[in-house]
């Protein structure tokens, strides 16, 4: 029966008494230490704390060794995993503990304060709390004397792994809830509606292997948690590296230094990373640091490069050659591979290999290639088909019910939505089967929103994000919650926002709007309209205060705009809709001048 926890069962024998599981200050973790915290928390949760199959068990904390365990065992107990994003305000954290109502809430230190404060919030559910705390420690690092955490009824973690009954024999239950789920991965984190993705162990399997197929996961890795493992890149990648009996180097939090730190210090061969990761990798080599360690780089090797690693997964779409060269400065030994993909289909869609990325550059192989970029062919056991757009569908999408275009035709296909189908895709949305509808066509073919083409051998090139969605950082901002932010402040009367190329970002949240009558524009970085003297008698807004305003909103860092300017009029279609593209080039001629 599949399951993912099995990959920790198996790979216990593997691994044995040796220290496979790594984290900065602690001791190595053992396969078996793993596999019994695994299976006594997965019998606590069930026995203890009354958590049944189909329950939600939601996850909120840092890269960590006792993250995982905890994932594995919720998804033992027959429990759907629920991993939220620490980076997420506390309204969208609220948002997402409504959705879902969680039989049991983990977390771990750093992130208890978000907890609390979404606690609070109306609406949130009640809940027990399982403080998170570091697997093999003594029972006396159980945090005695601590207040509850977010004033729930809560439980330490160090107690529920002691031997206790039938958890003493430490063996994992494979429980399974009745819709076969493993993980409700949220695709946003939004104040109003935010979407859980139920991926079902099947297709998380299905593509850990695709991963081992493509990318080489093995047993002679040593992986980096470099990847928010909140996120399904960070944890599809992290399932794969498991199933392969890789060795694992955690990472709480990413920043450069602790990357170039830890990929040294283990020999770290394999990871993967967003363009934003390699040029800040290389900056840090720039600014001097070296090895980082104070050691001469490796032969062959510039300083900066990090020559131990063997295999790196590049995500977030197709990689542009400047970006290409980048990678092989970083990585001067690796194989590098790129993915395209989204959390409804359980990370990856396509794989661009090497061998295929000459062919799919310019001034390749390929003829009569589409515009865009290439993102390479479908993964082991995927389909990918094009669905020509329609007269009802907006900014060139198919209508309400699309067809595929038909595989057996000739040539290159004409640009249309991206649509996949296999058993990577998820089940639909949690509690919500209006988006579900929407999202998932009777015939099994998942509409990616994604505008993109298929070349004569079969590769897919993406034109551009047709869902109103910013790629920013690894990050997806939905363009209509910016939006609506922007337009509650009293100056807006109407807001449209995109993305723009940003060279470490991939893309960055620009916005133009238009003023009320009685306002004017200053470009200025401070200011604030209790503070600004009368223009000709208007009220005075600036780009600082519309940021301030958008924070108190409830937007995360992340989503607020980092370039606004302003129209006389957004530009409008026949119907009324805003055109984006419109908006963007508009925004673009504004910057080049």
């Amino acid at each position: 029966m599949a399951h993912i926890s099995a990959a920790l069962a198996s790979n216990s024998q593997l691994w044995g008494d040796r220290g496979v599981w790594h984290c900065d200050g602690r001791r190595a973790l053992s396969g078996r230490a793993l596999h019994a915290a695994a299976a006594r928390l997965s019998a606590a949760l069930s026995a203890r704390l009354g958590c049944r199959p189909g329950d939600r068990v939601a996850l909120l904390g840092l890269n960590t060794p006792e993250y995982l365990v905890a994932l594995l065992a919720a998804t033992d107990a027959g429990a759907l995993a629920c991993p939220l994003n620490w980076r997420w305000s506390d309204a969208e954290l609220a948002a997402a503990l409504a959705l879902v109502a969680p039989a049991v809430v983990c977390v771990d230190a750093a992130c208890e304060a978000l907890l609390a404060a979404a606690a609070r919030r109306p609406g949130c559910p009640p809940f027990p709390v399982v403080r998170l705390a570091p697997v093999g420690g003594a029972l006396g690092d159980a945090a005695a004397g601590r207040q509850p955490a977010a004033g729930r009824p809560t439980h330490d973690m160090a107690p529920l792994l002691q031997p206790a009954g039938a958890a003493a024999q430490a063996e994992l239950q494979l429980l399974r809830p009745p819709c076969g789920g493993a993980l409700i991965v949220f695709t946003s984190g939004t104040t109003s509606t935010p979407k859980g993705a139920v991926l079902a162990h099947t297709a998380l399997l299905h593509q850990s292997m695709a991963k081992l197929a493509v990318v080489g996961y093995s047993a002679r890795d040593s992986y980096l948690h470099a990847a928010p493992l909140c996120h399904i890149g960070g944890l599809s990648s992290a399932l794969a590296a498991l199933l392969a009996g890789a060795q694992h180097v955690f990472m709480p939090r990413y920043s450069p230094a602790d990357t170039a730190r830890l990929v040294r210090r283990h020999r770290v061969t394999a990871l993967i990373a967003v363009p934003a990761m390699v040029e800040d990798l290389l900056a840090l080599g720039a600014e001097g640091e070296g090895a980082g360690d104070g050691s001469a780089p490796a032969p062959g090797a510039s300083a900066g490069s990090l020559p131990s690693v063997l295999r790196v997964l590049v995500g977030g779409g197709g990689m542009r050659p400047a970006v290409a060269g980048l990678v092989v400065r970083l990585f001067p030994n690796a194989v590098v591979s790129t993915a395209y993909g989204m959390t409804e289909a359980a990370s990856s869609i396509t794989f661009l290999c090497p061998a295929a990325r000459t062919a799919a550059e310019p001034g390749g192989s390929s003829n009569s290639a589409p515009s865009g970029v290439c993102v390479g062919a479908p993964a082991p056991g995927v389909q990918v088909a094009i669905a020509a757009p329609t007269a009802d569908g907006p900014n060139g999408l198919c209508g309400e019910r699309p067809l595929p275009l038909s595989a057996s035709s000739p040539g290159p296909s004409p640009v249309g939505e991206v649509l996949t189908r296999g058993p990577h895709v998820m089940a639909g949305y949690w509690q919500d089967p209006e988006q579900t509808q929407k999202a998932l066509l009777p015939d099994g073919w998942l509409r990616t929103g994604d505008l993109g083409a298929l070349d004569a051998a079969g590769r897919l090139w993406l034109v551009g994000r047709a869902k109103d969605t910013v790629r920013s950082g690894g990050e997806n901002v939905h363009a209509a919650e910016v939006e609506a932010a922007l337009e509650q402040h009293p100056a807006i009367a109407a807001a449209a926002v995109v993305g723009l190329p940003h060279s470490r970002l991939g893309e960055m949240v620009a916005a133009a709007v238009v003023l009320r009558p009685g306002w004017a524009w200053r470009e200025e970085l401070g200011g604030s309209t209790a503070t600004n003297a009368a223009a000709g008698g208007r009220r005075l807004v600036t780009p600082a205060e519309l940021q301030q305003h958008c924070r108190a909103a409830g937007l995360t860092a992340f989503k607020l705009p980092r370039r606004v300017a302003v129209l006389a009029e957004l530009p409008r279609n026949s119907s009324g809709k805003v055109v984006k593209p419109a908006v963007k080039q508009a925004l673009l001629t504004r910057s080049a001048l």
